[in-house]
């Protein structure tokens, strides 16, 4: 059986397009607004409401 090596790094240096991170920010219901604030611009985002599981 193939071991696969790991890479850990640094949280200070994980970018948006990172899974990990990315999915870290739609977490959290203020950053996601701001980010998709940023994105979107021509939009009013007031709140986010996300999905039940």
């Amino acid at each position: 059986m193939e071991k696969v090596a790991q890479t850990i790094t640094p949280w200070e240096e994980l970018g948006i397009s990172n899974d990990f991170m990315f999915g870290k920010i739609l977490r959290k219901p203020e950053i996601c607004r701001e980010l998709l604030q940023i994105i979107l611009p021509e939009l009013q985002i007031a709140y986010i409401e996300y999905p039940e599981e």
